[in-house]
């Protein structure tokens, strides 16, 4: 019974210690973030340096970030907004280099002001955070063209990182071959 109590309860606590922290690292993929620096990210979203006009009653502002590199952070973190204000919050989103994705729903969750052109696979609005800061944006009038094409789903289950189409063409592209080329350039 002494041995028991001296070798294998020892032996038992730290295999039981062992497979903890091996549940809590594959939890986190790997990355465990004890040290990672969260800040602060607060702005107001205005539209030719004026304050948001809606069409409807019920619209909605939808501000969200997403890293430039998926492959550090693949998270999508969604902003805490006050449509009326055009304000918004991020109270804890990691240091890093962000994309930023602005859409005004009206009415939502289909109709975009914007035609998706602030959308996340898109847009072209970037921020780097490494303390608590203020990242305003000011909207243009004229809209640039979207990319996304067509009208898409705006909602939770969106594709928010779906790679875009590649526009296809039926030319061909001529390549003249080296006898050809060495010809015309003997002529020249």
């Amino acid at each position: 019974m002494r041995t028991f109590k001296r070798v294998v309860l020892p032996a038992l606590g730290c295999l039981l210690v062992a497979a903890l922290l091996a549940f809590i690292i594959n939890a986190y993929g790997g990355q465990i973030p004890l040290f990672q620096r969260n800040c602060q990210v607060t702005g107001t979203v205005t539209r030719g340096g004026k304050l948001l006009e809606w069409k409807s009653d019920a619209p909605e502002l939808w501000i969200r970030f997403a890293a430039e590199d998926p492959k550090k952070d693949d998270n999508v973190y969604r902003a805490e907004v006050d449509t009326a204000k055009g304000t918004y919050v991020v109270p804890k989103l990691p240091a890093g280099k962000y994309v930023v994705a602005v859409q005004l729903l009206d009415p939502p969750p289909f109709d975009d002001l914007l035609s998706f052109s602030y959308d996340l696979p898109v847009t072209p609005l970037r921020c780097e955070v490494n303390s608590d800061r203020t990242f305003d944006v000011d909207l243009p009038v004229e809209l640039p063209k979207s990319r996304r094409g067509g009208r898409g789903t705006a909602g939770p289950g969106g594709p928010d990182r779906a790679p875009q189409p590649k526009e296809k063409t039926d030319e061909k592209k001529e390549t003249p071959d080296k006898k050809g080329a060495a010809k015309e350039d003997e002529q020249k």
